[in-house]
C-alpha cells in the first residue's frame, strides 16, 4: 500500500530514500541522451520510483535536481538496515536492505559565477567522500600544486581558504562520473560508471570557457565541445613525474 504521506495528488512523491535519490539521478542522466523510442521506458522508470517529471517541468536536468535536493524541496529520508516499518495490520516487520558499499556519489561541484576554467576528476576519493571535500586525501598533491602555483607555496589554513583560492583566480571543480562502483580510491577500480551531465553544466555557467582534465582517465570519459587541456594525474599513484615537474605542468596550463 501507498503511503499517503508521500503523495501530492497524482504527482508523486517529494521525498526519497537516498538510494532513490541516487536512481533518479541515474535515470535523469541517461534520458538526457537516450533516443527518442528508449526515453518512454526511463520516464516510467521514474514514474515507478514515484517521481514525476511533469512535476518539474521536461527540462529538469540532473544538476537542478540537485540543487532541489540542497534547498529541501526534494527531501531525503533515511531507511537504514534493519528499520522497522509496521505494515497495513499494524504489525512490525524488519525489512533487511543489502547495500553496495562500493557505490560511489560525486561531490556538488564548487562553481563560481566568474568561473572560466572547469577542471574535471573522475571521481572524489574515499576520503574525500567521506569529509565532502575535494582532493581531501593526503596522498594526492592537487592541493600543494594549487598552493605552489597560487599561493606561492604557503600551505592553505583550511578548506574555504581553498575554494578562495579557486574563486580568486576562476576555477571551477568537479568530476566526470556522477556515480560508480569502486572498492578503495584508484581510478582503475572503477566500473559501472555514469556520467556526470557537463554539457548541462557548462550551458548554466557560460564563463567557462576552458576544460581541464585531472589525468588520463578523467579525459578518457567525457569528449568536450569546448577547448580542453589533459595533464598529468595529482594522484601520488602516478610516480611517472616528480611533484615539481607536476606543478610545472599545471603551472603552463592554468596560467596561459
Amino acid at each position: 500500500m501507498t503511503n499517503d504521506k508521500y503523495i501530492i495528488g497524482n504527482q508523486g512523491k517529494t521525498e526519497f530514500t537516498k538510494q532513490e535519490i541516487t536512481e533518479i539521478e541515474r535515470l535523469l542522466t541517461l534520458l538526457r541522451s537516450a533516443p527518442s523510442h528508449k526515453q518512454k521506458n526511463i520516464r516510467q522508470q521514474l514514474r515507478d520510483i514515484g517521481f514525476y517529471i511533469s512535476k518539474y517541468g521536461i527540462g529538469l536536468t540532473v544538476e537542478r535536481f540537485r540543487n532541489m535536493v540542497a534547498t529541501g524541496e526534494i527531501k531525503v529520508i533515511n531507511n537504514n538496515v534493519g528499520t522497522i516499518h509496521e505494515s497495513t495490520e499494524k504489525e512490525n516487520i524488519k525489512v533487511s536492505v543489502v547495500y553496495n558499499k562500493s557505490l560511489c556519489k560525486s561531490l556538488r561541484p564548487i562553481v563560481f559565477e566568474n568561473s572560466q576554467i572547469l577542471i574535471l576528476g573522475t571521481m572524489p576519493g574515499k576520503e574525500s567522500l567521506m569529509t565532502g571535500e575535494y582532493y581531501a586525501s593526503s596522498s594526492n598533491s592537487f592541493w600543494k600544486i594549487i598552493e605552489a602555483i597560487y599561493n606561492n607555496g604557503n600551505k592553505f589554513v583550511n578548506y574555504k581558504e581553498k575554494a578562495s583560492c579557486l574563486k580568486k583566480n576562476r576555477i571551477s571543480l568537479w568530476d566526470v562520473y556522477g556515480q560508480c562502483d569502486r572498492k578503495g580510491s584508484l581510478d582503475s577500480s572503477i566500473s559501472n560508471e555514469v556520467l556526470n551531465d557537463i554539457d548541462a553544466f557548462l550551458s548554466e555557467h557560460s564563463s567557462i570557457k576552458r576544460i581541464v582534465f585531472n589525468g588520463k582517465k578523467a579525459a578518457s570519459a567525457y569528449l568536450p565541445k569546448i577547448e580542453y587541456s589533459v595533464l598529468c594525474s595529482t594522484s601520488n599513484s602516478n610516480s611517472r613525474l616528480s611533484f615539481a615537474a607536476k606543478v610545472e605542468e599545471w603551472r603552463k596550463c592554468l596560467k596561459e
